[in-house]
């Protein structure tokens, strides 16, 4: 064969080759082969390849404890099991998927292991479906696990809201400050009829009167 000097060079770009190798990774995971790092999420372990996880999931390994050279296990304690397959499903695939009742939990676990990009989306959906149909909910999930943008989101949908929601049961849950806010909002007080907005103090103020005796009945036993 003659020795050729040839000018140029072969450029050649696939646009589905990412695809294809993160697909053939993903099957990888599910079946379990080549992994090299288990994520323990209470009594669940999930497997992965600690590359690729490392990679999408920025906090993933800070709580890693060695099992020996090949193989890492991460504890990550307190986390919705389920909503660590999801956020192990996306860093493979880029795709979430997940039913409205488990985004608040999708959303805590993508702002424990910094995933930033899930986390403001769930957040948004969260205000946007979640809110409006369960703000007590919302409400007890934030001040739970240290949300306090999704604290204020909740306080600004009671204040614009409590003439629809003040006669409701779980308005009588929020604390005496909570109340505040939302009856000294001079739009609302305005729309809000004054003889209902004082059974609405009298009825939540028997309430706290009630679960002070609750209390005190327990500690006295």
């Amino acid at each position: 064969m003659k020795n050729l000097t040839v000018a140029g060079r072969l450029t050649f770009e696939n646009n589905l080759h990412l695809r294809t190798v993160f697909e053939a990774l993903n099957e990888q995971r599910k079946s379990g082969r080549f992994c090299d790092a288990i994520l323990k999420a209470g009594d669940r372990e999930v497997r992965g390849h600690r590359a690729i996880l490392a990679a999408a999931i920025p906090k993933i390994l800070e709580n890693q404890v060695n099992r020996g050279e090949s193989e890492y296990t991460v504890d990550l304690e307190g986390l919705n099991p389920t909503a660590v397959e999801d956020l192990v499903e996306f860093a493979y695939t880029g795709k979430v998927n997940v039913p409205a009742d488990r985004v608040l939990n999708v959303f805590h676990a993508a702002k424990t292991l910094g995933m930033r990009e899930v986390q403001d989306l769930s957040e948004q959906f969260i205000r946007e479906k979640v809110l409006p149909l369960d703000w007590m909910g919302v409400r007890t999930f934030a001040e739970s696990n240290d949300c306090p943008a999704l604290m204020s989101a909740v306080d600004e949908f009671i204040e614009q809201n409590v003439e629809e929601i003040y006669h409701k049961k779980d308005f009588f849950q929020l604390p005496r400050l909570q109340i505040e806010l939302a009856t000294t909002n001079e739009r609302q007080k305005e729309t809000i009829d004054s003889e209902k907005l004082c059974k609405v103090a009298i009825n939540w103020a028997h309430k706290q009167l009630e679960v002070r005796k609750i209390f005190q009945f327990h500690l006295n036993k």
